[in-house]
């Protein structure tokens, strides 16, 4: 690597990361939080979203008898049989009236969690509200608090609570965090022969000060760069996989992922449902325990389960399930609401790899996969987010004591591989490209003035 590419690592690297190292430790924070949410409230909220008796309800249904579960849903298969899930629909409609219908049911079966209904009025169907039901007692238990300490948090992780700007600077820092760390591994590979460290300060400026103090600061920086490549290097590939995939949820980058995926058919599973025909629209929709046992016969997961209720008297039933994942992840089932009939099933395998991405974004974002143990790595990482920008103002305070500033050259790559890296890197970021294309143009805006006072100085 020539010295003009290493320059320009090493002030990109410096530079924006310094310039984003506030929103880095208000994301790193806020996600921390964010990523035992669930469990927090499920013991803070118990009396809302879990059932404390044991099912017991009488009024049943043939379903399971003629389209039996597979051995071991005994707690799940004896609601079914009750008239569970029904129960809850009716609870919701004889409370909430009829201007109010609810237009998705959420099963979480794993956490013991009661149904969850997504319900709004009829005339405005969004936003949405979520109330938790318990058929067992008949009541509309609550809905979870909308502004409390976790959805505050939420948003500041989302939005810094400052709507589409506050989204814009978040995916600024997203992607210049994946770019920061990909230049750090260049500059990790490429670097110098660490016993260098014994040559003093020549290693670092080119300069020799023998006297004490500076070896002393000279020790320290070493220290606090050790710690903060150890950390960089560690945890580096991990921080990547969560901030990508978090981007999936943001404006330029989302925007242009989700249309390139919607262009190339990737997302017609969803935007393309089976439209029945039937000769009396105004035949009554099957129970919703009589469609999941439905869809259980035709190899559902039992889990976790995201039932869509139809919209309008031609719409079908949609039924997602997730095993041990999000409902939306592994199956799709669209049920004809009147017979049951499966109109159409789709597998993830069988989409194709942006949509398998999409699925996946979410639940690798926030920790779900692998279950606690992968929450308390995601932990960890955070904090370690947190200690990278402490260990670099550490290494800019110890290299400030020892003298040292920064070089007035300028720093553009010059060869043509590190050109097509830097192009690459912003091609797939378009934030980073975008910003790369903006300091470029100044750069290059501001060469006539730098001439300019070159040559005024050797005039002089």
């Amino acid at each position: 690597m020539n010295a003009s590419d290493h320059r320009f690592l090493v002030y990109w690297h410096f530079w924006i990361g310094l310039f984003v190292s506030p929103v880095l430790v208000v994301l790193a924070v806020t996600g921390l939080i964010q990523l035992f949410r669930g469990e927090i409230e499920s013991r803070i909220y118990r009396d809302i979203v879990t059932e404390s008796a044991p099912t017991t309800l009488e009024h049943g249904s043939t379903a399971m008898q003629a389209h039996p579960l597979p051995l071991g849903h005994a707690p799940f298969q004896k609601r079914l049989e009750s008239g569970y899930y029904q129960s809850a629909l009716d609870i919701a409609s004889r409370e909430l009236g009829p201007g109010v219908r609810t237009a998705r049911v959420e099963i979480d079966n794993r956490l013991q969690r009661l149904p969850s209904l997504l319900v709004a009025p009829l005339e405005r169907p969004w936003p949405q509200r979520r109330i938790f039901v318990s058929p067992e007692r008949g009541i509309i238990t609550g809905s979870l608090p909308t502004h409390t300490f976790f959805t505050r948090s939420l948003d500041l992780h989302r939005t810094l609570m400052g709507g589409t700007t506050g989204r814009l600077i978040v995916e600024f820092t997203a992607s210049w965090i994946i770019a920061s760390i990909f230049i750090g591994f260049q500059l990790w590979f490429r670097q110098k022969a660490p016993n260098q460290r014994a040559n003093g300060e020549e290693a670092i400026s080119g300069k020799s000060r023998p006297d004490f103090e500076g070896k002393s600061n000279l020790d320290r920086w070493w220290r606090w760069r050790s710690l903060h490549v150890t950390i960089g290097t560690s945890t580096g590939l991990l921080v990547i996989l969560i901030a990508w995939n978090g981007l999936q949820f943001s404006e330029i980058y989302g925007t242009l992922y989700h249309g390139i995926a919607r262009s190339t058919g990737q997302y017609d599973y969803l935007l393309d449902k089976p439209k029945p025909i039937y000769d009396d629209n105004s035949q009554p929709t099957l129970s919703l325990d009589e469609l999941l046992a439905r869809g259980f016969a035709n190899g559902m997961h039992w889990q976790r389960i995201a039932i869509q209720l139809p919209s309008h008297a031609d719409d079908c039933v949609t039924i997602e399930s997730g095993g041990d994942f999000p409902p939306s992840m592994t199956q799709t089932l669209y049920l004809d609401r009147i017979r049951g009939d499966v109109l159409r099933r789709y597998e993830l395998s069988n989409l194709g790899p942006l949509a398998q991405w999409n699925k996946w974004s979410y639940p690798i974002h926030v920790g779900t996969v692998g279950g606690i143990a992968t929450q308390c790595l995601w932990g960890a990482i955070m904090l370690g987010l947190v200690s990278m920008p402490l260990s670099a103002i550490a290494m800019i305070y110890h290299r400030w004591r020892r003298g040292v500033r920064v070089a007035p050259n300028r720093a553009v790559p010059e060869s043509l591989a590190m050109r097509v890296w830097v192009a690459i890197l912003g091609i797939l970021l378009p934030a980073v490209g975008l910003t790369m294309l903006g300091i470029i143009a100044a750069d290059w805006l501001l060469v006539p003035w730098r001439r300019s006072r070159s040559r005024s100085a050797r005039s002089k």
